[in-house]
């Protein structure tokens, strides 16, 4: 487009872009060429955990818990993430879980019962003081309910 003559504000029409951007794009590009249109450094101070740091704690968040832990704590996963290197407090370990949406401590439990009348094993869903359930509930891949 600018090859034809476009002014900037046309291509940032077009484009969806402010045309100072474009001007800023299109000055790039006469002075150096293909290699000015790529990212260069940004101003601030530089992430302390990079990628792989986050996807290690991802990883860690989604293991089974240490030791007879029943779930995660901040303070466990920080542990663990020192044990392999990353240098992290709980507190930070937090941050992270907190803009990703991890929430470590909620995790979805499945239980089995026994009834002493029957003696063989009933599937129920966490939290049911019933033995047996009383809304449908998914066992095993199948739908089990009231009734079943």
């Amino acid at each position: 487009m600018a090859a034809d003559g476009a002014s900037n504000r046309d291509i940032g029409a077009v484009i969806g872009m402010h045309y100072n951007q474009v001007a800023v794009w299109r000055r790039r590009y006469a002075e150096f060429g293909l290699v000015g249109l790529a990212d260069g450094e940004r101003s601030g101070r530089p992430p302390v955990y990079d990628h792989d740091d986050v996807l290690l704690l991802v990883k860690t968040v989604t293991e089974p818990p240490p030791d007879e832990a029943t779930r995660w704590t901040m303070e466990a996963i920080a542990r663990r993430l020192n044990e392999h290197g990353v240098a992290i407090s709980a507190s930070q370990v937090w941050r992270i879980c907190k803009s990703l949406d991890l929430k470590p401590w909620q995790t979805e439990q499945w239980m089995t019962s026994t009834t002493p009348t029957s003696g063989r094993r009933r599937p129920t869903c966490a939290g049911s003081t019933s033995t047996r359930p009383t809304t449908p509930c998914l066992v095993g891949g199948r739908e089990v309910g009231q009734g079943q």
